[in-house]
């Protein structure tokens, strides 16, 4: 009898849910979310994408009327924390912080890596772009890119550049800086951004390409000095150091990027939903104002724009690429 009773008790709950988003559709929507929802951030806690993540976290919470949680899935460069996102229902309550380089230039150095970008996920918004600077020894001889290519032609050994990593962000855009000028230099690969600031301020390079977070205060004070950075427009947080544009070479904008993505296969609405609210907070100014305090600019923008700059994203890097042989063991 009890069997009979509970088992009556779920269709009713299934018909009443039923009856309630089909013969009121506004009603089904207007009830996401109805629970607190996730940032999967494939990194540990307090890491560069950890913090990205946690200013939009009450803000996006505040705008979305429930709480967003975030959950740390470190492990494999930020595999494992994406294949669990994928991995998850697509209804909307999982989302993934997504960058250039764990989402685009991860896919095309490790073919089988387990997922595709373009296929598996869905984009919601970018929430923030991110310039790449080349960094030096206050001592180095070139004041800016100009000199700085000058010097690369005129040196009889390729000038050492060190980079977090192979296939890194600054690695490949070193690369395609060489490729547009014809400019030799030598890699070094470090297994962390702070070991490659640490041997840039001890001498032991003369050179780093590297995301701009962190070093804010190092060329303020004049330990590093900031030759370019890579966007069309300087930097607020460094507005002395002048764009690669300013050096003569054109069209050369450049930012890495952290956005929020979801499952694919999750329902338009609830993807418009998590967009708008997101979008929301991040027009706020405490919002701009703690992007900007780490070098990034606010993005915002909609989830086909996102699409567009991924399609365009993987074009340009699988280029230059395969054009430099960047290979990943």
């Amino acid at each position: 009898m009890a069997d009979t009773m509970n088992r009556q008790r779920r269709r009713a709950l299934q018909a009443a849910a039923l009856i309630g988003t089909v013969g009121f559709p506004g009603l089904g929507r207007a009830l996401f979310p109805a629970r607190p929802v996730e940032i999967i951030v494939p990194g540990g806690a307090g890491g560069s994408t950890d913090v990205v993540a946690r200013i939009i976290q009450l803000p996006g919470g505040g705008a979305l009327g429930q709480p967003i949680v975030i959950d740390n899935r470190a492990g494999a460069g930020g595999i494992v924390g994406t294949l669990d996102a994928i991995r998850s229902e697509p209804d909307g309550y999982t989302m993934l912080l997504g960058s250039l380089g764990g989402h685009v230039l991860v896919p095309l150095l490790k073919p089988k890596v387990g997922f595709d970008t373009l296929r598996h996920l869905a984009p919601v918004t970018r929430l923030v772009n991110l310039p790449a600077i080349i960094l030096a020894t206050p001592d180095f001889p070139a004041r800016n890119l100009t000199e700085l290519i000058a010097l690369a032609r005129a040196s009889r050994q390729p000038l050492a550049y060190g980079t977090p990593g192979v296939g890194s962000t600054g690695h490949v855009i070193a690369e395609l800086l060489c490729q547009r000028t014809g400019i030799k230099l030598l890699h070094v690969p470090y297994r962390t951004s702070s070991q490659s600031y640490t041997d840039l301020l001890g001498g032991r390079i003369p050179l780093l390409f590297t995301l701009i977070t962190g070093v804010q205060q190092q060329v303020a004070s004049g330990r590093m000095k900031g030759v370019a950075v890579t966007t069309a427009r300087r930097v607020s947080a460094l507005p002395n150091v002048p764009t690669i544009e300013e050096s003569g070479i054109r069209d050369f904008d450049i930012a890495s990027w952290y956005g929020l993505m979801v499952p694919a296969g999750t329902p338009a609405p609830q993807v418009d939903r998590l967009q708008r609210a997101i979008g929301e907070a991040l027009r706020s100014e405490e919002v701009r104002t703690r992007y900007e305090d780490i070098g990034a600019e606010v993005v915002g923008d909609t989830p086909m724009q996102f699409a567009a700059q991924l399609r365009a994203d993987f074009k340009r890097w699988r280029e230059v690429i395969q054009t430099a042989n960047i290979v990943v063991d």
